[in-house]
């Protein structure tokens, strides 16, 4: 006989297999052979407020899910009917203080939104997963939350597509790539600066920036004319959005983190299951990722940045160093390993619940008590 099945809804702005939703989404086959069913919520479907209904446990899918559609009015509902909530943070600093900051336009919606998130982080009866130890230790020593009620919750990425491609290849020297959607925290400008710097030592490198652009400063004209006004046309493209970048990652000398702000990236454990040499700004949960089979510089030092990428003794890839790295991805980054940690932090989860009832009954109890005259 088979153990009952556990439902969980998780409420997300994304579409299937894209953005915050991966981990969820791709780990789900995984998660139903160990009869934990999970119910996507899509924030703009309205008829998925019938999952909410019926699904004792709610995950609300990072700071969006929460802010987004029909994700405002879906935490209240779980308020109200008494449902397990949880957030999946992956925002640190920088997502989660956006998120709770009062609009300078104020209107009513934009208020209960933001006043939801912040209601979200006070309330006790919340549990909270995070991508990284960094985002757990902020979310108790800056926004208060009650260490009891966080866990750690590495995010993965699409572990299928990734250990398709080989591990073992020789880079091309001087190819360093950087991927991810051209926006402010991605630090596009010290991107620039590194590629300047290396450029003038390395005149043969070339620096690829993977991502889709945006509107300017992001957009496709004006970043080649920064390129142009920097004198590096033969040395940095955009190349815009790409279904498979691990097709050029798998190539580089190294991988490249630049952004000011990234709780958990994903380019860094894809980086991992290719093979590749990352150098990465410290931000967020970035070393751990690494560990020692990369190198993390303080956020901001693009002279340390360049010096990793110019100096000859660190560019050697031997074979064993690359095999550590694939065998790092597959034990910690792909679905299965997302899948089990999630298995484990269901017991945080169910214990500060149980915890919380337990509360409610004994404050029941002491309200129905007479005392004896």
């Amino acid at each position: 006989m088979s153990a009952p099945s556990t439902e969980i809804a998780v409420v997300t702005e994304c579409q299937p297999g894209r953005g915050t939703l991966t981990s969820f989404w791709f780990a789900a086959p995984i998660l139903r052979e160990q009869n934990v069913k999970l119910s996507f919520c899509f924030t703009y479907k309205i008829k998925d407020t019938r999952r909410i209904l019926f699904c004792r446990r709610i995950v609300f899918d990072g700071a969006a899910a929460l802010r987004t559609g029909f994700g405002p009015g879906w935490y209240l509902l779980g308020i109200i009917l008494r449902k397990q909530l949880a957030v999946y943070w992956h925002e640190t600093e920088w997502g989660i203080d956006a998120a709770r900051q009062v609009p300078q336009r104020l209107s009513a919606w934009k208020w209960v939104k933001t006043y939801l998130v912040r209601q979200a982080l006070r309330n006790r009866s919340v549990h909270h997963f995070q991508v990284c130890q960094h985002g757990c230790n902020i979310l108790v020593d800056r926004y208060g939350v009650s260490k009891d009620s966080v866990s750690l919750l590495n995010n993965c990425s699409n572990s299928e597509r990734a250990l398709a491609h080989p591990y073992e290849s020789a880079p091309k020297p001087g190819l360093f790539v950087a991927v991810g959607r051209l926006q402010p925290r991605k630090g596009v400008d010290l991107f620039l600066d590194i590629a300047q710097k290396v450029a003038a030592e390395r005149p043969e490198s070339r620096f690829v920036w993977i991502g889709a652009f945006t509107d300017a400063p992001y957009s496709e004209e004006h970043l080649k004319a920064r390129v142009q006004e920097r004198q590096l046309d033969q040395n940095v493209t955009f190349a815009g959005f790409m279904d498979d970048p691990l097709t050029v990652m798998s190539e580089a000398e190294a991988v490249l983190l630049t952004s000011r702000d990234d709780p958990f990236p994903k380019v860094l454990q894809e980086a991992l299951a290719v093979g590749r040499s990352c150098v990465a700004f410290d931000v967020g949960g970035a070393r751990e990722i690494l560990d020692d089979l990369g190198e993390t510089v303080p956020v901001g030092d693009v002279d340390a940045f360049a010096r990793c990428l110019t100096d000859p003794s660190r560019r050697a890839q031997d074979g064993a160093t690359q095999r550590r790295r694939r065998e790092r991805y597959q034990a910690l980054y792909s679905k299965d390993a997302f899948a089990t940690r999630f298995l484990e932090v269901l017991g945080s989860w169910d214990r500060q619940a149980q915890r919380g009832q337990d509360s409610e009954d004994a404050a029941d109890r002491s309200e129905t008590t007479v005392p004896k005259g």
